[in-house]
């Protein structure tokens, strides 16, 4: 299946935290990014989006390889919505960033 590289950028603290969410689970940022989009980005509508905006000064970039799948999801999602294909990774991110930090505290909270 062909694949795209897009360059994001994340706002660090977000990135940070991905990076340690990756290691916990024993994947790639790039994986829980991917996993994000279908979680999250692909669904009828986005109640809670809002979008954000990020500069060179408060943000890392990493490259981020997409499916044409995956990458059409994103694609199709910010044309309707009128915004960037970036903040709706960023938007992503963040839930998964909530998801998976509310089950490892769950799961620290059990041992």
């Amino acid at each position: 299946m062909e694949s795209m590289t897009l360059t994001i950028r994340l706002p660090i603290q977000l990135s940070n935290k991905l990076d340690l969410i990756s290691k916990y689970l024993g994947m790639s940022k790039s994986n829980l990014i991917r996993v994000a989009i279908l979680k999250y980005l692909d669904v009828t509508e986005l109640n809670d989006f809002q979008e954000t905006r990020t500069s060179s000064s408060n943000s890392k970039r990493i490259n981020l390889s997409l499916t044409q799948f995956l990458y059409s999801i994103v694609k199709n999602k910010a044309d309707n919505l009128n915004v960037t294909v970036n903040s709706l990774i960023i938007y992503g991110s963040e839930k998964i960033e909530k998801h998976y930090s509310s089950m490892l505290e769950e799961l620290d909270l059990k041992n």
